[in-house]
């Protein structure tokens, strides 16, 4: 008896010492799938603004090289009701995301001129998404950018740095 309960005592004491599950990974598939960081700009160039170009800016990294298997995509909804979808490799009908580094992707987009009628956008909404054939293996969370100016006495737009908009997964 003395035996049963010092072996059941080892096994709880040892117990915590044994390593748990892992922790959950956010994406179903290859490391070339995996969308980790990305972040970008959105403000009117050139500066101080409030009259340029709303120029969109954007950048994302994946766990490893990209794979010719799966499709990276970044969609891009706005506050006048358009929207956009870019896509490595480039896709029929939507524009293209460049292969900026081993594992960033960059995209770039003007909005147009702040003075034209009606205006650019103020707020953009965009989230990430990564597919191998139909099956999506990870998305990335939405982010919203608001369209910023370097001109501190102008109330126009509000004034760069606009609040961090990153993903960090």
């Amino acid at each position: 008896m003395r035996r049963i309960l010092v072996l059941t005592l080892a096994v709880l004491l040892t117990s915590g010492y044994f390593p748990g599950p892992a922790a959950a990974v956010d994406t179903q598939g290859p490391a070339c799938a995996n969308i980790k960081t990305g972040s970008g700009t959105y403000q009117v160039r050139p500066g101080p603004g409030p009259s340029g170009d709303a120029a969109f800016h954007f950048e994302f990294t994946i766990a490893t090289a990209p794979c010719d298997f799966v499709t990276y995509y970044l969609f891009i909804s706005d506050s006048n009701g358009g929207s956009r979808t870019a896509t490595y490799p480039a896709t029929p009908g939507n524009d293209a995301l460049a292969l900026c580094g081993t594992t960033r992707f960059c995209y770039d987009h003007s909005y147009g001129s702040t003075t034209a009628s009606p205006p650019p956008p103020t707020v953009l909404t965009l989230t990430g998404e990564t597919k191998i054939h139909t099956h999506t293996a990870d998305t990335a969370p939405p982010l919203q950018f608001v369209l910023c100016d370097a001109n501190p006495t102008d109330p126009t737009y509000p004034d760069c740095p606009s609040p961090d908009n990153s993903w960090d997964q």
